[in-house]
């Protein structure tokens, strides 16, 4: 009989087995005397069985992790600044006025949008 199988019969028992550092665990109901003979003949395969599965499983979980927090291969596209009322209210296609209140509300409408004094309010982005 060989470790896969031994390990297979053990699981199939109900018993739960994991490596703690050189030694082998066993948890659940009491194996049979002939299992657990077989489990002792197998002790250093079961464990190499068991650090196996656990290392598949650890590279599984990384690899679906870096999947999932990869950066986009594709930025999307900054989206376009929404026009509204506001811009043909305040003239904004226009050229420039001598209104002192579109003025202010231009100055105010460059400071919120982070546009120097000497920009376009038309080519606001």
């Amino acid at each position: 009989m060989s470790a896969a199988v031994a390990l297979a019969r053990l699981e199939a028992a109900g018993v739960t087995a994991w490596v703690d550092g050189d030694l082998l665990r066993l948890r659940g109901p009491q194996p049979s005397p002939a299992l657990l003979m077989q489990a002792r003949q197998h002790k250093a395969e079961i464990i190499h069985l068991l650090t196996a599965r656990e290392m598949r499983a650890a590279a599984a979980e990384a690899a679906a992790m870096a999947e999932h927090y990869a950066a986009p291969t594709e930025l999307a596209p900054p989206a376009p600044r929404p026009r509204d009322d506001l811009d043909e209210w305040l003239g904004l296609d226009s050229p420039a006025s001598t209104d002192p209140l579109r003025d202010g509300l231009l100055r105010g409408y460059r400071a919120a949008h982070h546009c120097p004094q000497t920009c376009n309010p038309g080519e606001i982005t």
